[in-house]
């Protein structure tokens, strides 16, 4: 087995001595330590998934429950967000003979921006 210390000191130098460093003195963007630091953040998600789903074969009900979520969030929001100028509801809604959305939070600005800020 190697001995992997010299790259998490490598590591550790990098994000979190020289990189804050570099935004304290001007040399680097805050748009670029957002951007690593959203990349974290979905690499702890990812590390998550692997060790729950990849190494024991189980997925919790927090994943399944947030991989639903999302993929009903993000295709309430491209069929809303895609419709023709005047038509209030998408076609297979219409089909049905419904003629409001169910839930009409995503029309609301406040829903949109609390919605916005939770994912953030």
């Amino acid at each position: 087995m190697q001995n992997n210390k010299p790259l998490y000191l490598a590591f550790i130098a990098v994000f979190l001595i020289l990189f804050p460093l570099a935004r304290f003195c001007g040399w680097l963007d805050m748009n670029t330590m957002t951007l690593w630091g959203r990349y974290f953040c979905f690499a702890i998600a990812a590390i998550g998934v692997d060790l729950i789903w990849g190494y024991t074969g189980i997925m919790t009900m927090c994943h399944a429950f947030f991989f639903c979520l999302g993929a009903y969030a993000m295709g309430m929001f491209m069929t809303l967000a895609n419709l023709p100028a005047g038509q209030v509801v998408p076609d297979f809604m219409t089909w049905n003979q419904v003629e409001t959305l169910p839930f009409s939070g995503f029309r609301s600005k406040p829903f949109r921006v609390l919605l916005f800020l939770g994912f953030w």
